[in-house]
């Protein structure tokens, strides 16, 4: 009887994990999925939690081989980017790596009418009190494949991760502000 292979044998029906894609256009993207079978032949069945079927009635369900799957990655807390790192940006329901290619420290700000006011004209309210910070920087991304740079808030990027030998690794040169 033949045995079932170590890849099969390390993902579990639940398990949280991501697909990488081989689709022209698409190679070198990452895309959530949680795993909902698991078959006897080195493939897998996953319900993508970012993707939806064509009549967008329900989560994409696929068929994809173990090679094509690693877990997802641990969540590694990061005050700040630096130039040259490496990193994934959340871009089309799916994680693409690319490198930060240029900060632009910019300061957002939203104005609120400050909510339940009493009475109260918007002159009466301390202007700091009615203005929020939104978004401080955008992150330019450079992703070699597509030889194009696009800007990113800190909150739609992460710290680049490989899963290499069944152990999760940063790559040499990213120099990001680790918590």
């Amino acid at each position: 009887m033949k045995k079932p292979s170590k890849d099969l044998m390390r993902y579990r029906i639940g398990d949280s994990v991501e697909v990488h894609s081989k689709e022209e256009g698409f190679v070198g993207s990452f895309y959530a999925a949680k795993v909902v079978d698991v078959s006897k032949n080195s493939h897998v069945l996953v319900e993508y939690k970012t993707l939806l079927t064509d009549d967008e009635s329900k989560w994409l369900r696929e068929m994809v081989h173990v090679s094509e799957v690693r877990p997802s990655p641990p969540q590694l807390q990061v005050s700040k980017f630096n130039l040259w790192d490496i990193v994934d940006a959340f871009d089309n329901e799916g994680w693409w790596a690319g490198r930060i290619s240029s900060i632009a420290e910019y300061k957002y700000y939203a104005c609120f009418d400050g909510g339940d006011r009493k009475g109260l004209d918007d002159d009466e309210i301390p202007y700091q009190k009615r203005r929020r910070l939104i978004d401080e920087y955008k992150y330019y991304v450079y992703f070699p494949s597509s030889q194009n740079a696009i800007a990113y808030p800190f909150s739609r990027l992460r710290l680049h991760q490989e899963w290499k030998n069944g152990n999760w690794v940063v790559p040499s040169g990213s120099s990001s502000c680790l918590h």
